[in-house]
C-alpha cells in the first residue's frame, strides 16, 4: 500500500478557467475569439448552466436583469421569461392580442421607478404591468414608420439617476420617454460644423450615466457624444488621441458598450478594441486592440459590468470575457473549460451580455443559456486517478483524509486499492 501526499499550496492565477455544470445539450453553435493568453496558469471557478431543461424557451438569451423584488428577468430569441430561481414564467406575443409582448425578439431589460418592466424589442418598446399583467407596446413600425424585421429595434434603455429613461435603437439614435404625454420622442444632435441641431437616423447600442448625470452615447455617424441639457441635444465629444488614431463615427469602430467608473472614467468597447476616455483631458487610450474579425457584422454584442470588489468584466460575443481590476490596465482572460479552441483560434461560446444581482453573483447571457458565476462560491479542484501517472492518486475510491501534523497544508488520503 502507498501514501500519496497532496502539497494544496496554491500558486498566483493570472488566467481564470470556468468549468460549466451543463445540465443539457448544446443547442446551436456560435463562435467568439479569446483574447491572447497573458499566463498559462488556470484556476477551475464552479458556475452553474441553465438551459432549455430548465424551462427556457430558447437557449439563446441575449438580455437579463434582476428587479427591485429579487427575480431576474430574461430576454431571449422566442420571448420574455421571468425566473424566481426555480421556474419560469414566460411571456411573449400573441397574434391580435394588443396586451401581449410586442414582439419575441428581446434585445434590453430595464425597471423603472413603479417597479415596471421596460422590454426592448426588435419592433420597438413594451412595458410591462405587474398589476395588470399586460403590456403597453410602443410600436416603432407605426410611430415613426420603421421598416418590418428589425427596423424598429431597441438594443437596451437606460433609466438615469432623475427618472429619465432613454432607449438606444438601431436606426433612430436615441429616444427620450415623454411621461407626460405618454410617447417617445427622437433626441436631436448637432451636426458637424453646423449651427443647427437635427434629427439623424442612426444607430446607437448603448447608452451610459457618469457620476455628474451626464448621458453618453455611442452614435454610428457621430462617435462618442454626450447629452447637453441646456439645449436638450448631443453634442459630438471632443477626443484628443494619445496613441494612434481611434475615429468611432466610421462603422468600422462602432462603439457598442459603455461603461463610467468610480473615477467618472469612460469604458468603451467597439468593434476595434477597449478603450478609456478621460473626460478631464479628453484623451483616449486603447486597453487592447483585436488583430482579427475586426470588420465582422456580428462583432457588436458588448457588455461591461462591474463586480462587488470593483473588477470590471467585459463581455464580448465573438472575443469571450476578460477581467480588468478596475485600477490598472491588466486584465485576466477567462477560459472556458469544456469548451474546445478551434483552428482558428475561436471557441464555441457566444456571450450576448452580463449582469450583476444584488447577492455578486454574474449571470451571463449565451447562446446556450444563463451562466451563473458565484465569485464567493468556493472552487473544487477534482484529484483523480490516472492511469501512467505516477504523480495522481492511487485510486478514485477514496475512504479517509488526514493533514500530516509533520508536513502541515500536505494531505494524508486513504484510498481502497491503491493505499
Amino acid at each position: 500500500n502507498n501514501i500519496l501526499f497532496l502539497n494544496l499550496k496554491k500558486e498566483n492565477m493570472k488566467t481564470i478557467t470556468i468549468s460549466f455544470l451543463e445540465k443539457a445539450q448544446h443547442y446551436f453553435l456560435i463562435l467568439f475569439i479569446i483574447l491572447p493568453t497573458l499566463s498559462s496558469a488556470q484556476e477551475t471557478i464552479q458556475t452553474e448552466f441553465i438551459t432549455l431543461s430548465d424551462g427556457l424557451s430558447s437557449a439563446g438569451i441575449r438580455a437579463i436583469m434582476q428587479d427591485s423584488y429579487g427575480l431576474m428577468w430574461v430576454g431571449t430569441l422566442a420571448g420574455l421569461h421571468q425566473y424566481d430561481g426555480y421556474k419560469f414564467i414566460r411571456y411573449k406575443n400573441i397574434p391580435g392580442k394588443s396586451t401581449s409582448l410586442l414582439n419575441d425578439n428581446v434585445w434590453g431589460l430595464a425597471e423603472d421607478k413603479n417597479k415596471n418592466i421596460w422590454v426592448s424589442t426588435e419592433d420597438g418598446i413594451a412595458k410591462y404591468n405587474r398589476t395588470k399583467n399586460e403590456f403597453k407596446n410602443y410600436d416603432l413600425t407605426e410611430l415613426l414608420n420603421a421598416p418590418p424585421n428589425g427596423g424598429g429595434r431597441v438594443f437596451n434603455i437606460l433609466i438615469d439617476s432623475k427618472n429619465r429613461m432613454w432607449a438606444a435603437t438601431r436606426n433612430y439614435g436615441v429616444l427620450l420617454y415623454n411621461e407626460q404625454n405618454d410617447r417617445w420622442d427622437q433626441v436631436a444632435i448637432w451636426e458637424n460644423d453646423s449651427k443647427n441641431a437635427v434629427i439623424v437616423n442612426a444607430l446607437v447600442m448603448q447608452l451610459a450615466e457618469d457620476k455628474d448625470g451626464k448621458i453618453w452615447a455611442g452614435f454610428s455617424r457621430y462617435g462618442l457624444s454626450y447629452y447637453d441639457n441646456k439645449d436638450s441635444t448631443f453634442v459630438a465629444a471632443s477626443i484628443k488621441n494619445l496613441e494612434g488614431v481611434v475615429d468611432f463615427s466610421k462603422g468600422e469602430n462602432l462603439i457598442t458598450s459603455l461603461y463610467t467608473d468610480l473615477t467618472n472614467t469612460i469604458w468603451i468597447t467597439g468593434r476595434n478594441g477597449i478603450y478609456k476616455y478621460d473626460q478631464i483631458t479628453t484623451s483616449i487610450r486603447p486597453i487592447i486592440e483585436y488583430e482579427t474579425l475586426k470588420f465582422l457584422n456580428g462583432n457588436y454584442m458588448n457588455r461591461i459590468i462591474p463586480d462587488q470588489t470593483g473588477n470590471i468584466w467585459i463581455a464580448n460575443n465573438y472575443r469571450g470575457i476578460v477581467k480588468f481590476d478596475g485600477i490598472s490596465d491588466d486584465f485576466t482572460e477567462i477560459i472556458i473549460d469544456g469548451h474546445e479552441r478551434l483552428k482558428d483560434g475561436t471557441m464555441d461560446l457566444f456571450c450576448f451580455s452580463a449582469t450583476l444581482d444584488n447577492t455578486g453573483i454574474i449571470w451571463f447571457a449565451t447562446a446556450q443559456g444563463i451562466m451563473k458565476y458565484d465569485a464567493g462560491r468556493e472552487s473544487f479542484i477534482n484529484y483523480k486517478y490516472e492511469d501512467g501517472n505516477n504523480n495522481s492518486i492511487s485510486s478514485n475510491q477514496v475512504f479517509g483524509l488526514l493533514e500530516s501534523k509533520i508536513n502541515k497544508g500536505k494531505i494524508i488520503v486513504g484510498t481502497r486499492g491503491g493505499g
